[in-house]
């Protein structure tokens, strides 16, 4: 098994907040009416930072896994939803 460096290990952590605050500026834009989606983007986005953190806190190598397993599909979910009118949501 392969050990990775402290730093190295919280490098996606950062991304992951880094990407969070840029998408907290493009929420913004969204009209009123689209509350609800922008919920949802936002509260996947922190799910997904919480999975990761979870993962790289976690001894148990079954539970990291699992963690890591479902951040990933969050990640993939994430990448098929496309903004097709300000209002609605759809999946590819």
């Amino acid at each position: 098994m392969v050990m990775i460096a402290s730093n190295e290990k919280f490098l996606i952590i950062k991304n992951i907040k880094s990407f969070i605050l840029g998408l907290e500026k493009i929420l913004v834009t969204f009209p009123k009416k689209d509350l609800i989606s922008r919920s949802l983007i936002y509260n996947d986005s922190l799910e997904l930072l919480e999975l990761v953190v979870k993962a790289n806190y976690e001894n148990n190598m079954e539970f990291k896994h699992n963690y890591q397993i479902a951040a990933l599909s969050k990640i993939k979910v994430q990448c098929q939803v496309v903004l097709v009118k300000p209002k609605s949501l759809f999946l590819i």
